[in-house]
């Protein structure tokens, strides 16, 4: 199986994924973003880390999206169902949170959701629709099933450089 990671659109999205990282820190310098390895299919993109515990799950996605196009789909983030389903799992088995880290490239903002915890399930406002959508970062299509997440209340940072 070859990876997306290994395509430039792949090492593209690497790159944003560690501005929207650096965000993340920077704003909140008592916290550390580990990532798990971008060359191997994680169920998770990273974890968070305070006073070296371990406080929670990451999932995170780069969008080449203004806010002002995302508030045109009313602030509802797409993600692949499985890839919630796959960390939940992983999140319950370690008794943390999960994140959802969505960075809008061109805005150079990230937007931050609490999604799921032990004491509550799901705490987030969602609709599941089987639909068709860009398989991949390189393209193709796949019809799957797709979280469609209110992101109105996220936490924004924005980068100011």
């Amino acid at each position: 199986m070859t990876l997306d990671i290994f395509s430039e659109k792949g090492q593209e999205s690497v790159c944003q994924e560690q501005r929207a990282i650096f965000l993340f820190q920077d704003a909140y310098p008592d916290w550390k973003y580990i990532e798990t390895p971008k060359y191997s299919p994680c169920a998770a993109d990273g974890f968070l880390v305070k006073n070296n515990v371990l406080c929670g799950v990451v999932e995170t996605k780069c969008r080449d999206m203004t806010i002002q196009k995302f508030d045109e789909y009313e602030r509802e983030w797409l993600i692949t169902m499985q890839k919630i389903i796959d960390c939940v799992k992983i999140a319950e088995s370690l008794h943390i949170p999960l994140f959802g880290f969505l960075y809008l490239i061109p805005s150079k903002m990230l937007l931050i959701k609490k999604i799921w915890d032990n004491k509550q399930g799901f705490i987030i406002n969602f609709s599941v629709v089987k639909s068709q959508t860009q398989a991949t970062i390189n393209g193709g299509v796949a019809v799957r099933s797709n979280a469609y997440i209110k992101m109105n209340d996220a936490t924004i940072l924005e980068d100011k450089f």
